[in-house]
């Protein structure tokens, strides 16, 4: 019964890192659109991304042109960081970097 509930939890942490990795690509296409930044969508994203693209628009500067590069950095980090740890969870150790 303990395996059943580890796999769903680690089901659910998966589950919200992916709907926030969503976030972060949807914040990137729609600085990319040059969507209406005071739409009540677009300012939510904002809002709720900004933490951790913050981290990112410190080293790689502002944005180039229309594209957004620490919104693609954040979302790529996030997603190593996040198969690294299930992979750590459920035993199988850190993966191997040329594989």
């Amino acid at each position: 019964m303990g395996n059943e509930l580890g796999s769903a939890g680690l089901m659910l942490v998966n589950t919200l890192i992916n709907i926030y990795l969503f976030l972060l690509m949807l914040r990137f296409l729609l600085q990319a659109s040059r969507a209406d930044y005071y739409n009540p969508l677009s300012q939510s994203v904002v809002k709720i991304t900004q933490p951790v693209v913050g981290l990112f628009q410190g080293f790689l500067g502002p944005v180039a042109g229309r594209f957004d590069l620490a919104t693609l950095a954040a979302g790529f980090v996030l997603k190593v960081v996040s198969i690294i740890a299930i992979f750590m969870v459920i035993g199988v150790g850190m993966p191997p970097l040329p594989g």
